[in-house]
């Protein structure tokens, strides 16, 4: 039998709760490219909602083929998410 593990790992300080000062900051779009420039506050409930969505899209495409999902913040080691995910999947 083989399982599959989707470790989805994001900055959480930056990528999900878009923790910026409030000087202006030059944002450049990985796959597409586009640039913006402007000040984080401008956008940053709109970027949250977004990812949210984003977030649950993925989750629920895991449950569809289930795969078991982690969100890993980048500051955390791997043992410790490793680690913390086969101690939840024993209890169960």
């Amino acid at each position: 039998k083989h399982e599959i593990l989707l470790i989805h790992v994001l900055d959480h300080a930056t990528e999900l709760r878009f923790e910026f000062d409030a000087t202006p900051h030059h944002f450049i779009d990985m796959e597409t490219g586009v640039e913006v420039k402007c000040t984080p506050h401008q956008f940053k409930q709109q970027y949250i909602t977004r990812m949210q969505t984003q977030a649950h899209a993925i989750k629920e495409k895991c449950l569809g083929y289930k795969v078991d999902y982690i969100a890993a913040d980048n500051a955390q080691s791997f043992n410790e998410v490793l680690a913390a995910f086969l101690i939840r999947r024993t209890k169960q």
